[in-house]
């Protein structure tokens, strides 16, 4: 129980600093925000796969709590805004430059 809870805090940490480096990246105020962006990108992705393993694997019975809903619903809309966004973001610069030729 207690390592559950531990998981629960540090995907809530991981989850928020995904958000603040998303924003600061998309808004552009700071220029190493993609860089670390990059690497939370990487540990989310890690730890979802981690928790998803854990709790929803064949051989164990889970009751789905609000925590488990909140893993499957962030872990969809983070694939999205990584698969899709983060993408057209990081080469937003190159078609913005190629527009305007």
């Amino acid at each position: 129980m207690k390592n559950e809870k531990t998981l629960e805090n540090v995907f809530t940490i991981v989850k928020n600093l995904f958000w603040v480096f998303y924003i600061l990246t998309i808004l552009g105020v700071w220029s190493a925000a993609p860089k670390y962006l990059n690497l939370i990108d990487e540990i989310m992705k890690i730890l979802v796969v981690v928790i998803l393993l854990l709790f929803f694997n064949p051989w164990k019975k889970t009751i789905c709590t609000d925590f488990h809903r909140q893993v499957v619903f962030s872990s969809a809309i983070f694939l999205l805004f990584t698969i899709s966004f983060k993408t057209i973001l990081q080469n937003l610069p190159e078609l913005w430059s190629l527009s305007q030729v």
